[in-house]
């Protein structure tokens, strides 16, 4: 006779548990991810780059997919003049499929400030597309054009 595998009630109800513990965890870690997202961009408002960048990389490293952290983080980079820093963070959120005009801005300020005048040209160019009509006067300054 072959045996059945009944789910016992206790069973179930552990079983319940269990998995609604995993969801509610992960529910909180990305709400604490958002949190210290939400906290670093407070210190990056006062100035406070150092610590802004202590906190994103928290809630970066609680929700890797937290894109606004990456292009934050980025720009806190680039105010402590940590310019391959900052590219790393403005390249990772480029490749997450976020575009915006400020990302490539302070993406072509970055590349600027590492000497790679090619580069910074055709994010100030790619800033000036989706937007930022205030590129124009970098492309003339900057690029000769």
């Amino acid at each position: 006779m072959k045996q059945q595998f009944i789910l016992k009630p206790r069973l179930f109800g552990w079983l319940f548990l269990v998995l609604s513990f995993c969801s509610i965890t992960t529910e909180l870690w990305a709400q604490t991810a958002k949190e210290y997202y939400l906290s670093g961009q407070a210190k990056r408002r006062q100035g406070q780059y150092s610590a802004a960048v202590a906190e994103l990389s928290r809630a970066i490293s609680l929700n890797a997919t937290l894109v606004q952290a990456y292009e934050l983080r980025g720009y806190c980079y680039s105010r402590l003049r940590k310019h391959k820093e900052a590219l790393k963070d403005y390249n990772k959120a480029i490749s997450m499929g976020y575009e915006s005009a400020m990302l490539y801005l302070n993406r072509g300020w970055a590349h600027y400030n590492l000497k790679e005048k090619v580069s910074a040209c055709y994010d100030w160019e790619k800033a000036n597309l989706l937007g930022y009509k205030k590129a124009d006067q970098l492309l003339k300054k900057y690029c000769g054009f």
